[in-house]
């Protein structure tokens, strides 16, 4: 079961292989639920929060109390950073193929006080938002994809600082806008990455054209994956499915 330690910030211990699997779809969602401790944060109170990996690694990543539900537990949004895109890529591919290895090392880093380029982003108006969103750094980036203006997940991808891993993230993750996703799957460079088409074609916000475009540009063995665990939009497991059984 998930531990959490009571301190002025909390410690999430995930480095049993079931506690962390426990939090797979909740990491997918940018999210964590865990237990609540005795004496509960209030709503919206921003935390450092420090995850116990498997592995004996570990990250600290900032987010904020979403809900506190006595005698269940106490739901945490967390805020984008590098290490929960790392957190979000282990996650997603240790739902589809049962890894329980760890995500990949990241540096233990001090974080420069919680929320604190959340706040500034807050500040800024539409247009320094998207200068920011064009110029900004990976962390910029990050949490300019889970701000509540999706049009600047355009700008975002148009950063020339961008990498192929942010862009993997960006299309699997469930809230990009779809003019984003199809944009994605129009670039010839990105789309030559395995990963980042099967991470569109397996997103429920990719429209379906898009998706059923790049299923042919995916090797058999991920087919089969999809085909078995059904892990795409249902109009799209049906096309794959088919392929994969032949007529």
């Amino acid at each position: 079961m998930v531990a959490v330690k009571e301190s002025p910030d909390i410690t999430v211990d995930l480095a049993e292989p079931d506690a962390f699997a426990a939090q797979v779809s909740h990491l997918e969602h940018g999210g964590l639920f865990v237990p609540a401790p005795k004496s509960p944060p209030q709503p919206l109170t921003v935390l450092a929060i420090r995850v116990l990996l498997p592995g004996g690694r570990a990250v600290v990543l900032t987010g904020r109390v979403v809900q506190v539900t006595p005698g269940a537990g106490m739901a945490l949004a967390l805020d984008p950073s590098e290490d929960l895109a790392r957190l979000v890529e282990f996650a997603s591919r240790g739902a589809r193929d049962g890894s329980s290895d760890g995500p990949e090392p990241a540096p233990e880093r001090e974080d420069d006080g919680p929320g604190t380029l959340h706040m500034r982003i807050r500040a800024m108006s539409t247009a320094e938002r998207r200068n920011l969103a064009l110029k900004g750094d990976r962390s910029a980036r990050m949490l300019l994809m889970k701000d509540s203006d999706k049009n600047l997940h355009t700008f975002v991808i148009q950063n020339p600082k961008i990498t192929l891993d942010e862009i993997r993230y960006i299309a699997g993750y469930r809230q990009t806008h779809p003019d984003v996703l199809k944009k994605i799957a129009e670039n010839r460079e990105w789309i030559q990455n395995p990963r980042i088409v099967s991470a569109i074609v397996c997103n429920p916000k990719t429209p379906s054209p898009v998706a059923l475009r790049l299923v042919d540009k995916m090797s058999p063995h991920e087919m089969r994956r999809i085909a078995k665990t059904e892990a795409a939009p249902p109009a799209v497991v049906t096309v794959i499915k088919r392929k994969v059984t032949g007529p």
